[in-house]
C-alpha cells in the first residue's frame, strides 16, 4: 500500500469494505478460532458513514486540546505512587471522578493535524478508558494482593475475592463481573518452586501452605 508524506492513501476505503467478501472462509479475517470459525464482526457498508464521521471527527475540529496535553493531565493523575502502588477507597474514587471528566470534556476536543496525530488522539483515548477499567476494577477489588495494595484492606481475601475480575459494558458505565476460581488452585508458587515434591519436605509444604492460608 503506497502512502504519501502525511501518511494518506489513494485508496477507497469504503469501497474496499464493500466489496471484502467477509463472509469467505478461504479468507483468514472472516474466521475467529475463538467462535469455531464463526464470523464475529461482519463488516456493515450501511453504518460505515457514521463509523468513518467518528474515526476521522479529531480532524475536523478546529480548536480544543493537543493529545500529548491530556496525555499529561492522565500521568498527573494515575502514576503518583498514591494512585498507583498504595490504593485507598477516597483516592480511587477521587481520580476516577477526574478520568471521568477527562472523558467527558477533553476527549471529544482533542486536535488531529494529520494523520499521525489522529492515531495519538485515539490512542489517547483508549488510556483513558484503561485509566478508567483499572480504576473500577481496584475499587472493586477490595484487599491486598501481589501488586494490588489497598490501605483500607491490607490482607488477602481469598474466601471473598479468589477470583478474576471481569469488566463488562453496561451502558454507559461498566459493570465488575467476578469469575470465581477453583479453590484446588489455592497455592503458593514459591513452595511449588523452591521445594521439590519428596517425602522430607511433605511435612513442611503442608505447614507452609497452611500458613499462607491463615495468616495471623
Amino acid at each position: 500500500m503506497k502512502l504519501n508524506w502525511n501518511g494518506i492513501t489513494a485508496i477507497d476505503v469504503k469501497e474496499a469494505i464493500r466489496t471484502f467478501d467477509a463472509s469467505s472462509d478461504s479468507h483468514p479475517l472472516a474466521r475467529n478460532t475463538f467462535t469455531e470459525d464463526k464470523l464475529l464482526v461482519q463488516p456493515s457498508a450501511d453504518g460505515l458513514d457514521d463509523a468513518m464521521v467518528e474515526i476521522f471527527k479529531s480532524m475536523e475540529i478546529k480548536t480544543g486540546f493537543s493529545a500529548y496535553w491530556v496525555i499529561q493531565q492522565l500521568q498527573n493523575i494515575m502514576t503518583p505512587y498514591y494512585v498507583q502502588f498504595i490504593n485507598e477507597e477516597t483516592r480511587l474514587k477521587a481520580a476516577l471522578t477526574m478520568i471521568k471528566f477527562y472523558q467527558d470534556h477533553l476527549a471529544d476536543k482533542i486536535i488531529a493535524r494529520d494523520p499521525h496525530e489522529l492515531r495519538l488522539a485515539h490512542e489517547t483515548k483508549n488510556m483513558l478508558l484503561g485509566a478508567e477499567m483499572m480504576l473500577v476494577s481496584s475499587l472493586e477489588r477490595r484487599e491486598s494482593r501481589g501488586m494490588h495494595y489497598r490501605e483500607d484492606y491490607s490482607k488477602r481475601d481469598d474466601k471473598n475475592f479468589f477470583a478474576y475480575l471481569r469488566l463488562q459494558k453496561n451502558g454507559d458505565d461498566m459493570r465488575v463481573v467476578k469469575i470465581e476460581l477453583p479453590f484446588e488452585w489455592l497455592c503458593s508458587p514459591f513452595q511449588i518452586q523452591i521445594f521439590p515434591r519428596s517425602k522430607t519436605s511433605a511435612h513442611f509444604r503442608r505447614w507452609l501452605n497452611w500458613t499462607l492460608l491463615n495468616p495471623q
